[in-house]
């Protein structure tokens, strides 16, 4: 989904992360400007730090998960080294 903004275009899945990740005050204006609404609530939900718990929780939760897969693929290298009877043929 693009818009165009000031002749330039402005891709929602891109410059999302940037508002979510960098609170980008330049990005939230020009969502402000596409959504063009009276009373706009969007740039004040952007900024509320319950807009970004879920998102940090999630990036959390990836990072764990691949420590978690790292961590155990060592593990089974090291085991298979240390007993090769287990090694496959």
């Amino acid at each position: 989904m693009e818009a165009v903004v000031s002749g330039q275009p402005f891709s929602t899945y891109q410059h999302q992360f940037e508002v979510l990740s960098r609170r980008s005050d330049e990005i939230v204006d020009k969502y402000l400007d596409v959504r063009n609404l009276n009373d706009d609530p969007y740039k004040t939900l952007v900024q509320s730090t319950s807009a970004h718990a879920s998102e940090a929780a999630i990036l959390r939760l990836f990072w764990w998960l691949w420590i978690i897969l790292f961590t155990t693929m060592v593990i089974h290298f090291a085991w298979h080294l240390g007993n090769p009877a287990w090694r496959p043929t």
